[in-house]
C-alpha cells in the first residue's frame, strides 16, 4: 500500500501536533528509527503503584486510578510493539488478582470516576473488558498468576453472539489466545462466519486497522485486507488525520490515525 509523500508528511505533522508523547514515540519507532524502549518508557508514565494503568491513558477516562480499559490499552501498546515487558506484565497480573471479583470480572467504574473528566459511557458496566485483558496477557506470554481460573469461569458463562458488534471484540481476543478455553474454536468460527459483512457494515470504523480488531487480519483473505487498507488510507484528510467515526471526540483523531498506520506497517501493508 503506497502512501504518497505529501500525505505521509501531513500525518507526521498531525501526530506531532496533536498526539501525546506516547504517540510521538510510537511514530518514531515505527517510522523514524526510534526505539521500543523509548515507547515503553512513555507508557510507564501511565502506570500506578498498584500495577494497573490509568492517568488518562484512555483519553475519555481521566481519573488517575487504574481501570480495565487502562490496562487493555497498555497491553495493546506492548503487543503492537512486540515488547512484553516482564515488570509491567507482573504489575498488571498483580492488579488483576486484587481487582477481579468472585464472578470473574473487574469492578467498574473506578470509585473516583466522577471526580475527573470522563465520557458518560464509562459509567456503564464493563464486565467483558477482563476477557481482552486476559487474552492479551496470554498472547504476551503470561499463562498463569493473573486470576485466570476466575476469568475462565466467567468466559464459560457468556453466550456466543449471533451478530458481531464493533465493541464485542474482547470475547474474540480471549477465544483467540486462551488455549485452555474449551469453547475457543467455536467462538472464533462464529465470529469469522459473517466477518466480511461486519467489515462492510463498519467500514467507517476501519476495523482491521483499529486497536480492537487487527487480531483478525491473519484469518481474512489478502484481497479483503488490502481493500480495507485502501479505505483507511483514502480516508486520510489533507490535515493528516483520518476521518474520525466519532467527530465529537477529536482527542481520538491522532490515536486512530496512528493505530492504522502502525497496523499497516506491522502487517507489511505499508510502503
Amino acid at each position: 500500500m503506497l502512501i504518497e509523500h505529501s500525505k505521509f508528511y501531513a500525518v507526521k505533522n498531525f501526530i506531532y501536533s496533536e498526539g501525546r508523547l506516547l504517540e510521538r514515540k510510537l511514530f518514531q519507532y515505527f517510522f523514524e528509527n526510534g526505539s521500543k524502549e523509548a515507547c515503553v518508557k512513555s507508557l510507564i508514565a501511565y502506570q500506578n503503584d498498584d500495577g494497573g494503568f490509568g492517568n488518562g491513558i484512555e483519553p475519555d477516562l481521566l481519573t488517575p486510578s487504574s481501570s480495565g480499559i487502562g490496562i487493555e490499552t497498555a497491553l495493546y501498546i506492548m503487543d503492537i510493539l512486540d515488547y512484553p515487558d516482564k515488570e509491567i506484565l507482573s504489575g498488571i497480573s498483580n492488579w488483576l488478582i486484587n481487582n477481579i471479583n468472585d464472578q470473574g470480572y473487574i469492578h467498574h467504574p473506578p470509585a473516583d470516576l466522577k471526580d475527573y473528566p470522563y465520557q458518560p459511557w464509562w459509567e456503564n458496566p464493563n464486565k467483558d473488558r477482563v476477557l481482552s485483558i486476559a487474552g492479551l496477557l496470554e498472547k504476551l506470554g503470561v499463562n498463569s498468576g493473573y486470576g485466570e481460573d476466575k476469568i475462565l469461569d466467567y468466559a464459560m458463562q457468556i453466550e456466543i453472539p449471533s451478530k458481531i458488534e464493533f465493541y464485542s471484540y474482547p470475547f474474540f481476543i480471549y477465544a483467540l489466545y486462551n488455549k485452555s478455553f474449551p469453547k475457543g474454536q467455536t467462538v472464533i468460527e462464529q465470529y469469522l462466519q459473517d466477518f466480511e459483512l461486519f467489515l462492510e457494515q463498519n467500514a467507517n470504523h476501519y476495523p482491521l486497522f483499529s486497536r480492537y480488531w487487527y487480531h483478525a487480519i491473519p484469518f481474512i483473505s489478502e484481497d479483503i485486507v488490502d481493500k480495507c487498507a485502501k479505505v483507511f488510507v483514502d480516508s486520510i484528510k489533507e490535515c493528516g488525520s483520518i476521518v474520525n467515526p466519532y467527530p465529537q471526540l477529536p482527542k481520538w483523531d491522532a490515536l486512530f490515525t496512528l493505530d492504522g498506520l502502525m497496523i499497516l506497517k506491522k502487517f507489511r501493508k505499508f510502503d
